[in-house]
């Protein structure tokens, strides 16, 4: 398993850059917001200059980022399971995820299961707690 960190250290290395930028927001979690509050110099914020990374979304909310998306016309994160929420990015042990995958790119669903085949398992699950649920609530299939 690979951390954000050997990736980065990856990537630096195969584009030979020195510099990574991140979109880690304040917002995103208390530990986000006193790691980004840790990176200051001289009034520099969210610069880490011994890393050499910098975090220019440090202090926008989630609702500043969509903002700037709309105004600029750039493609919307999908939000899977609804249109109200956050993207939960690409986590292949969210239900909702797997579900969106399963709707609008199944091909791209199998090849997840071919290397990961255990991930079949959540949809399984979430199939049956829904059976349970109606069942519960008096729904029978005809």
């Amino acid at each position: 398993m690979w951390t954000l960190s050997d990736i980065t250290d990856k990537l630096r290395e195969k584009l030979g850059i020195e510099w990574a930028c991140y979109g880690f927001k304040q917002s995103d979690s208390l530990n986000r917001r006193l790691m980004l509050r840790s990176y200051r110099d001289e009034g520099m914020l969210a610069i880490s200059w011994k890393g050499k990374k910098f975090y220019p979304l440090s202090t926008y909310k989630n609702a500043d980022v969509l903002d700037y998306i709309q105004a600029n016309r750039l493609k919307s994160p999908e939000t899977y399971g609804g249109t109200v929420g956050q993207s939960s990015g690409c986590d292949i042990t969210s239900p909702d995820y797997q579900s969106y995958l399963k709707m609008y790119f199944p091909q791209d669903l199998e090849r997840i299961y071919k290397v990961f085949p255990l991930a079949r398992v959540v949809l399984i699950k979430k199939q049956k707690e829904n059976e349970k649920r109606k069942r519960d609530k008096g729904y029978t299939e005809e």
